[in-house]
């Protein structure tokens, strides 16, 4: 015989256990899809200083023989590659160094459930000239 106190108990656990196992699967799979997120970042960060780093100054290279950036055409080449991928970012030019920080808004595919829709990813790539083979640059 079961006394009236116990009914609804087992309701009560199994409604705790499914959130439980709902927030667990949202940490998992939300949380793979931000470092997806930041991998891609950093990624497209630095592809962007690569790009950056690729704007030397050519009459500097053939008077002095030496790789210096054109720092106003490095950062407009690093920002032109971000709006092509259609990115958020900033770039800094600092003596022979691009460095790009870009910022993506991650959607969250189960965590938005419980009111956490979006999380923003960060990512940052440095480049810096070099002289290919043969010295070219």
């Amino acid at each position: 015989m079961r006394s009236p106190d116990d009914s609804g108990q087992v309701t009560v656990f199994l409604v705790g256990i499914m959130a439980a196992l709902l927030l667990l699967a949202g940490l998992v799979v939300d949380g793979g899809d931000v470092l997806a997120g930041r991998r891609v970042a950093i990624d497209n960060a630095e592809a962007a200083a690569r790009a950056g780093a690729q704007a030397i100054s050519i009459s500097s290279y053939r008077s002095s023989g030496k790789v210096v950036l054109d720092a106003s055409a490095a950062e407009a080449a690093a920002e032109s590659f971000l709006r092509t991928l259609g990115e958020q970012g900033s770039v800094a030019v600092s003596g022979d160094t691009v460095t790009v920080t870009v910022h993506l808004r991650q959607r969250l595919a189960i965590l938005s459930v419980v009111g956490v829709p979006a999380l923003t990813v960060t990512g940052t790539g440095t480049a810096v000239p070099v002289l290919g083979p043969g010295g070219a640059p």
